[in-house]
């Protein structure tokens, strides 16, 4: 793991200057307590949600087909796009909603934790059917256990969401993973931010998962859109490129000042540069954004980072301040741990 000790503000230049990386050093560290929850943990959906949410996982087929004969699609894994799929044995679709699948963490003291569900089967298009929600968690560090304390699932009564969600025509109006995909979590006051990737969004909810407010991301004062922001159309010849943020390389990370008064959500991916036709970087290093958001105003600041990558290709897992001038970004490529998948994966600190 490599760290940087920056203060918040001096991430920009710092991560993009050769001396920051030659001054890298290493800091060891050794696992001091493991805890299991088992892959097959389900939970009911609410009495109020709608019959689809019963079972979820139906469109993970072929096609995104839906399938409605339980654990009757085989799962699989991949190490790479390319890879030989490796079998999973857990069948889809499945009975209720898997509590798996965490996308985020936060540690509330005393041995509790916020946890994010991840938006569900890996894409929109296959995740209409599994609910958006945040578990509080505890767990045990001498047995191995884990124990549910709370979950909260993430709806929209007071339709606060700007665009159509699969729920649309029900009360509660539950948010499902072809709605958003939120990655990172911060828990702040009496309210949780969300930061998603498609969009992306940043959202805000009460405690209780009702979602108080929805923001479009703003950079250099333009809002920012990837493939699957709300307002985006599918292009109508083949080949045109209608956006500077690629699918699924919205908000991963998301850091928060520890008074609690700003976030810094991380885009997991470079932005494009339509006027050099390449992705941003710097001397042929490619460099991500962190950008500021004022939770006091409710609006972003304008001011915003540049984080460069250790290895091109490379995707980020989190990102927390450790302490008020010191953060933490866990970089990973996609191997899994397996050799001729990368750089071997690697964290970073900033």
């Amino acid at each position: 793991m490599i760290t940087q000790h920056l203060t918040p503000l001096a991430l920009a230049l710092a991560a993009l200057l050769p001396t920051v990386a030659a001054a890298d050093q290493a800091f060891p560290a050794t696992l001091a307590g493991h805890a299991l929850l088992p892959a097959k943990s389900f939970i009911s959906p609410p009495k109020d949600a709608p019959a689809s949410l019963a079972t979820s996982g139906k469109y993970t087929g072929p096609e995104s087909r839906r399938v409605d004969a339980l654990e009757s699609l085989p799962g699989n894994s991949y190490l790479s796009d390319k890879a030989v799929p490796r079998p999973t044995h857990v069948a889809l679709p499945f009975r209720g909603q898997p509590i798996q699948g965490f996308s985020g963490i936060k540690h509330m003291g005393k041995g509790h934790y916020w946890v994010l569900q991840d938006n569900g089967y890996g894409a929109r298009n296959n995740s209409a059917d599994a609910m958006l929600m945040v578990h509080r968690i505890r767990p045990d560090w001498h047995s191995g256990g884990v124990k549910l304390e709370q979950t909260a699932f993430i709806h929209d009564p007071d339709r606060k969401v700007p665009f159509l969600i699969v729920n649309e025509g029900t009360t509660k109006r539950y948010l499902t993973g072809a709605d958003f995909d939120i990655e990172s979590i911060q828990p702040i006051g009496d309210a949780l931010w969300l930061g998603d990737e498609l969009g992306p969004y940043l959202l805000k909810t009460d405690l209780k998962g009702k979602v108080l407010a929805v923001f479009e991301t703003k950079v250099d004062g333009k809002t920012l859109k990837s493939p699957d922001h709300f307002s985006v159309n599918t292009p109508a010849t083949s080949g045109t490129f209608t956006t500077i943020a690629r699918r699924s390389r919205g908000y991963e990370g998301m850091a928060a000042s520890k008074d609690g008064r700003l976030l810094y959500p991380l885009l997991e991916g470079p932005l494009w540069n339509p006027d050099d036709k390449k992705w941003d970087n710097k001397d042929g290093r490619e460099y991500l954004r962190i950008l500021e958001f004022s939770v006091d105003k409710g609006e972003w600041t304008g001011r915003s980072w540049k984080y460069a990558l250790e290895q091109n290709g490379n995707n980020i897992g989190d990102f927390n301040m450790i302490d008020a001038d010191t953060g933490l970004i866990i970089e990973r490529d996609n191997g899994e741990g397996r050799g001729g998948g990368g750089g071997g994966g690697g964290g970073a600190a900033a």
